[in-house]
């Protein structure tokens, strides 16, 4: 039978115990890495779920004076949908959306504000970064996907804040980047 020597759990260092053997374990603790999104992200957010009603919606929009709110599963935030102002325009307004206010409620507004619910207008595939994503990668996600606002979620999911192009140029106003405006803007004005 062979013996394997016991390593102490504690080893000596002077007048005290240390608890290990000095070596970092990293699998020990959850590292959330800060990047620009999580100072961006503006906080805190409003949500709605995707049991609101378009009213709901309509008027929580109005009263925190922003154009698109995040739908998460309630008691969780995690982020399951997004609704805008343009979803919000387009059922209201006689665009592609409205055919559930035709097809549904008649062409009764009313009624379609009252008993529809934001699942009906929402997109549940939203685009988002999450809190470990950099400013150039957060602009290239805004510019390729064409959109003016992101959620900023953590890896499982969990709703963190929301970045708007509002909040970039904030952030970039006092900054000095180099360049002048001449040189990368267009002149052809519609």
């Amino acid at each position: 039978m062979r013996m394997v020597p016991a390593i102490p759990r504690r080893r000596p260092e002077g007048i005290r115990w240390l608890r290990s053997d000095g070596t970092p374990n990293f699998s020990d603790r959850i590292h959330r890495s800060e990047g620009d999104a999580k100072i961006l992200a503006k906080r805190p957010v409003y949500t709605v779920t995707r049991t609101t009603t378009i009213l709901g919606l309509a008027e929580d929009m109005s009263r925190y004076n922003v154009r698109a709110m995040p739908v998460v599963v309630p008691n969780q935030d995690k982020l399951e949908g997004i609704v805008t102002a343009m979803d919000l325009v387009s059922y209201l307004g006689g665009g592609e959306l409205y055919n559930i206010v035709v097809d549904r409620h008649k062409g009764n507004i009313y009624s379609a504000l009252l008993k529809e619910h934001v699942s009906s207008i929402m997109n549940p595939n939203p685009v988002y970064v999450t809190v470990a994503e950099k400013l150039p990668k957060i602009l290239e996600i805004m510019v390729t996907k064409n959109v003016g606002v992101v959620p900023v979620v953590f890896k499982d999911g969990t709703l963190w804040g929301i970045i708007t192009e509002h909040d970039i140029v904030e952030h970039l106003a006092e900054k000095t980047v180099g360049r002048k405006v001449s040189e990368v803007m267009t002149s052809n004005v519609i």
